[in-house]
């Protein structure tokens, strides 16, 4: 009964205030009665989900007088939007969205091969309902700047936005935002040391890890962390060699760099493509050398899934200036340090977007040295060792160097906009 009850909760589409309303109507009607289940009621209210204005006129009603159960959950909730900075790692079920389903995320990105336009928008498609979906705009950028080569990270369900090429002036960015879906609103936090892009933004713990990537001068071989609830960043020790174009992934507790360009000199210079792999001891604070990639490859695609790691597309070599694509995928056994071929692209590319779930990773968009920039997303089950074209999932247009996570988004009070056409729900 309780397991019906908690499905039933959860696919409510309705604003918290009328759930909270709704359970007062209904305790109220027979106070003395229903006194003994008024726990169980009030527990299944999501007050965090409430704005502050909202809660302070509950903690000044009857309700909380009436109601001791009430109190503690309205001060839990109070103390939630107290902690600004340490939301992500205070979540619990009662900050889970009604209503909500996986979906993944489109966020900036090139959509021209020889220019600089950009998407400002974030995009998403709910892959819980593949067949009746449909990209929409979720909201748009930070500040609205378009930007290219940035970063993005997901603690606690909510989306962190790093670095990149932005503005008007296309410049390398240190700025770092933070977007909450259960209030559609970003939050400016504290700025990186250093300017990036090309780097990779990793959660690992209760922090977030910026690696490497380029600033106007140099390829960097930094890393700095991010005390999620302090907002602060601080540097870490530092890669064994400057890269960009990289990728990273936390695996059964470690984290885990590879690939990427390397030189010393400026970022003009290209330098050597890395089949190197690195692993980070976060307790010791200490990089260390693992086996090696059997190609070299940068601006490639790399999730976790199963407690392996799986690398796709890429580019390992230039041939009169232009990028040569890896079409092989390689699986990482983060048990035994060994490497294996499982699976080749039929179309290989480079610069794609990312997104995985607990049993298949997506490959979006990107760009093919033969075919140019694509509106394809691959969906890939590493347990099946499966490669298929997600056909309903094609982008609304060709995009490259764009970041993409998942991220669980509720249907309430959402306006979605279907590219022309607004629908409130």
């Amino acid at each position: 009964m309780l397991i019906k009850y908690s499905c039933f909760v959860n696919k409510l589409l309705v604003a918290e205030k009328d759930v909270f309303n709704a359970a007062c109507n209904w305790l109220y009607h027979d106070r003395k009665g229903r006194m003994y289940q008024s726990d169980d009621i009030l527990q299944a209210v999501r007050f965090p989900l409430m704005t502050r204005s909202m809660l302070d006129n509950i903690n000044r009603s009857p309700v909380s007088r009436d109601y001791p159960q009430c109190v503690e959950l309205l001060a839990e909730a109070l103390n939630y939007h107290t902690d600004i900075y340490g939301q992500p790692l205070r979540q619990s079920p009662r900050t889970v969205p009604r209503g909500a389903s996986s979906h993944v995320l489109v966020a900036g990105g090139l959509t021209w091969e020889l220019s600089h336009d950009a998407y400002s928008n974030i995009l998403c498609y709910n892959i819980e309902a593949m067949c009746t979906s449909s990209w929409e705009v979720l909201t748009s950028m930070p500040g609205e700047i378009l930007r290219s080569g940035h970063s993005v990270a997901v603690v606690g369900n909510f989306l962190f936005l790093a670095g990149g090429l932005g503005g008007q002036s296309l410049e390398i960015l240190n700025t770092v935002h933070r977007y909450d879906p259960r209030t559609n609103h970003w939050l400016e936090l504290c700025n990186m040391k250093q300017s990036r892009m090309q780097s990779c933004l990793v959660p690992f713990g209760d922090s977030i890890y910026a690696v490497g990537g380029l600033n106007m001068q140099w390829r960097l071989d930094t890393v700095e962390r991010l005390d999620i609830k302090a907002n602060i960043w601080s540097y870490c020790s530092r890669l064994p060699q400057p890269c960009s174009g990289h990728a990273a992934v936390v695996c059964s507790s470690h984290l885990y760099v590879c690939g990427g360009v390397s030189t010393a000199g400026g970022v003009q210079d290209l330098g050597a493509f890395l089949t190197q792999m690195v692993r980070y001891n976060q307790e010791e604070d200490s990089w260390t050398l693992m086996s090696p990639m059997a190609i070299g490859r940068a601006f490639h695609s790399m999730g976790a899934v199963s407690g392996a790691i799986y690398v796709a597309g890429g580019g390992n070599a230039l041939l009169r200036g232009t990028l040569l694509d890896v079409s092989a995928i390689e699986k990482y056994n983060s048990t035994t340090d060994q490497w294996s071929m499982v699976k080749t692209m039929a179309t290989p590319r480079c610069y794609m977007g990312v997104a995985t779930t607990p049993t298949e990773i997506f490959l979006l968009g990107g760009q093919s040295t033969w075919e140019g920039l694509s509106q394809t997303v691959g969906r890939y089950r590493p347990e099946e060792n499966q490669l298929e074209e997600a056909e309903d999932m094609r982008l609304p247009e060709p995009v490259y160097e764009t970041e993409c996570c998942v991220l669980v988004l509720s249907l309430v009070n959402r306006t979605r906009v279907k590219f022309g056409k607004t629908q409130r729900l």
